[in-house]
């Protein structure tokens, strides 16, 4: 695990991932920002 920190990152969104230390497996975070309504960008079909 890594160690946590009192540093204060500020970001519009982000996809965050890492290796998990037990089995190697990836792990995802997805963050999103939903008071602003965003949304991951359609296509036209």
């Amino acid at each position: 695990m890594t160690e946590n920190s009192d540093t204060v990152i500020q970001a519009a969104g982000c996809v965050l991932w890492r290796r998990s230390p037990e089995a190697g497996d990836l792990r995802i975070c997805l963050v999103h920002r939903h008071t602003y309504d965003e949304s991951w960008q359609r296509s036209s079909r």
